[in-house]
């Protein structure tokens, strides 16, 4: 379902399918985007949700299977080249409570 959002707890995000393939992140207090997270092997995005602490963004699929972007890391590799987003920092993951870290099945 292309239109398809989801808002992290905090409010600083957006997330948004664009069409069958990507997600745009969007940063709330400026309406900047900050990216697109693409898929080449799923089709039909059609469900997005962000785990409690927003380090981590799924989406479930017409296939029934589930994509996760660990938006920590991309963050981290982002900043090895000084493009981080400049929001601030995501908690660490050994900080991550072990309930933070379950995937909900998506049918």
């Amino acid at each position: 379902m292309l239109g398809a959002a989801a808002f992290s707890r905090d409010g600083r995000l957006l997330a948004l399918v664009r069409d069958q393939y990507s997600v745009q992140l969007f940063d709330l207090a400026t309406f900047r985007s900050l990216g697109n997270l693409s898929t080449p092997d799923e089709k039909a995005l059609q469900v997005l949700e962000f785990s409690p602490d927003g380090s981590q963004l799924s989406a479930g699929c017409l296939a029934g299977r589930v994509r996760v972007w660990d938006l920590r890391r991309i963050r981290q590799r982002l900043a090895e080249f000084e493009l981080d987003w400049g929001l601030p920092a995501l908690p660490a993951a050994a900080a991550l409570p072990q309930a933070a870290l379950r995937i909900k099945v998506v049918q």
